[in-house]
């Protein structure tokens, strides 16, 4: 045996995050002794069903905290009061003697757009109760038909249509239901309890001097991915991001029997 080699260091699991957990799990079934002895498989069998606890816990944990993206819902708010808003602007920028509805699309965009289209900039409750305030006035003053008259009925429709779909977007006009998140924390400490065990049960072998030479270079080897975790913990290398980026999606090895 290496004399370097230091068993008290395997007592404990390495501080884990749950992409670590999955990654790190995955490296040491992977490197498990085909011909481990039976202690070993059995620790090997109990990690890997922890992780892959942790994993499926981690992907629904992801589906249930995900909210939907209101972003899209938000540009097109913008574009259809922009919209509604310039036509009616730039119809009370024709000559009265000639369009007489000028002096009324004038009166909307000081009625409705004191200050323009500044709302839009305001967080997605701020611009829905904005834009909420006014299809409230516009159907209280019964301003649609003078606004249909200069705009065109399909700008006010527009507004109504996608401002019906960013409250339900943002959670104001329908509520999204509340579901339960699920907790990461106890997969994840019996994922960091396993991995001890696992490594325990190898550094069994390794010190059994009764073993073969070959058995316990083996599983000196089968440690390594501990080793190395905490060397590229220690160091906090750029290299192991995109390693556990992958974990979640990662395929947990089999046991052989």
């Amino acid at each position: 045996m290496d004399a370097e080699f230091d068993p008290s260091v395997y007592v404990r699991s390495p501080k884990l995050d749950v992409p670590g957990a999955v990654a790190l799990s995955t490296k040491l079934l992977a490197a498990t002794p085909k011909h481990a002895p039976l202690a070993v498989k059995k620790a090997a069998k109990a990690l890997r069903q922890k992780a892959v606890s942790l994993q499926t816990t981690w992907k629904e944990r992801d589906r249930v905290a995900k909210r939907p993206d209101a972003r899209p819902f938000d540009v097109l708010a913008d574009h259809a009061m922009s919209r509604l808003f310039g036509r009616i602007e730039d119809y009370s920028g024709l000559p009265e003697e000639t369009h007489p509805l000028a002096a009324r699309a004038g009166f909307l965009v000081a009625t409705l757009f004191p200050t323009g289209l500044s709302f839009l900039k305001a967080d997605y409750a701020s611009q829905w109760a904005e834009t909420q305030k006014r299809l409230e006035r516009i159907d209280e003053e019964q301003l649609a038909a003078d606004i249909d008259a200069v705009a065109g009925p399909e700008f006010l429709a527009e507004v109504r249509r996608i401002h019906k779909l960013y409250g339900q977007a943002i959670g104001v006009t329908k509520a999204r239901a509340e579901v339960a998140t699920p907790s990461l924390a106890v997969p994840l400490r019996e994922v960091g309890a396993a991995i001890a065990l696992h490594a325990l049960q190898l550094v069994a072998v390794c010190l059994d001097e009764e073993a073969s030479i070959e058995s316990r270079a083996a599983a000196r080897d089968a440690l390594r991915p501990l080793d190395e975790y905490r060397a590229n913990a220690a160091r906090r290398d750029t290299a192991k991001e995109p390693e556990e980026a992958a974990a979640a999606e990662a395929e947990i090895p089999e046991v052989h029997p």
